[in-house]
């Protein structure tokens, strides 16, 4: 259960269905193929014949696939399971690895790339009057190039294009946690159980790390005024719920709002997370209540 070297030869599928925005990317021969689109409650529809079409413009089969990269969550409760179906089902047919990377790093990894930001919190909304967060700050000074927009405004992007080298560039500072928005703005803050350590034992420790348990400190309920947020540049999905809330408390909106599987399959091909077993994956949800 230790990263790999540099999977830079291996042919790598990727695919994101933590939130609204289902996308995959391809991995093979030093190139980058992906698509994505924004269809709410369409996952299951859109994401297996998204990666027959780029497996046929790679002229490649599922057979030809060495790893499948998957941003194992936290985020919609349905689109995950959605996206680990497929990546397990693929996994254990081709009896190949799972890379498995927590979404708020796929957005992290965006930020930093496109941006010139020190500290990036990111925030996915959960509902329920709370989002899913984690903090990060740059590794180094220097700024990849990335290899282009993330937001176009069509959700359609399907291009090939010769991939930049990249690098995890960040520090966790903060590891994923739930967290709620304060009591009374935007609805009463929610009052449900925090997960505890033994109904989260054996997930796949996120944000980059090796295989953990996320224990109960972990998820420690915080609101957002109580996360020091003030000139962090915010990612996500919360923007687009809570940007009163987050901007009161001096975060710093960017264009950046749904993780990506080209980020994904980029870091995956670093080499720098461990891969499991299709047997051994399991997603990460943060917490046991999805709804009221």
């Amino acid at each position: 259960m230790t990263p790999n070297p540099s999977l830079n030869a291996a042919t790598i599928l990727a695919i994101e269905t933590c939130t609204s925005a289902c996308s995959v990317a391809l991995w093979a021969n030093n190139t980058l193929s992906f698509q994505l689109i924004d269809t709410p409650r369409g996952h299951s529809q859109a994401l297996i014949p998204m990666i027959e079409a780029l497996l046929a413009e790679a002229q490649l089969t599922v057979n030809d696939l060495d790893y499948v990269a998957i941003s194992q969550g936290p985020g919609a409760f349905t689109g995950i399971r959605i996206g680990a179906g497929v990546a397990k089902g693929i996994a254990y047919g081709q009896n190949i690895p799972i890379i498995p990377i927590c979404s708020l790093s796929i957005l992290a990894q965006a930020v930093f790339t496109d941006t010139a930001a020190e500290h990036v919190s990111v925030m996915l909304d959960a509902r329920m009057g709370e989002i899913y967060a984690a903090q990060f700050k740059r590794r180094t000074a220097a700024i990849n190039t990335h290899i282009d927009t993330h937001i176009n405004g069509n959700f359609d992007t399907n291009r090939n294009s010769a991939a930049t080298e990249i690098t995890p560039d960040f520090i966790i500072t903060t590891p994923a946690q739930v967290c709620r928005l304060d009591a009374g703005t935007n609805g009463d803050t929610p009052n449900h159980e925090t997960p505890t350590d033994e109904s989260l034992a054996g997930k796949e420790g996120l944000a980059g790390k090796s295989v953990t348990r996320i224990s109960e400190n972990t998820v420690s309920g915080n609101t957002i005024s109580e996360k020091t947020i003030s000139g962090h540049t915010i990612a996500g999905t919360a923007l687009l719920e809570y940007a009163e809330v987050i901007a009161a408390n001096g975060g710093i909106p960017c264009s950046i709002i749904y993780p990506h599987a080209k980020d994904l399959v980029l870091l995956a091909k670093t080499g720098r997370y461990p891969t499991v077993s299709a047997a051994e994956f399991s997603p990460v949800y943060l917490r046991n209540n999805v709804t009221y």
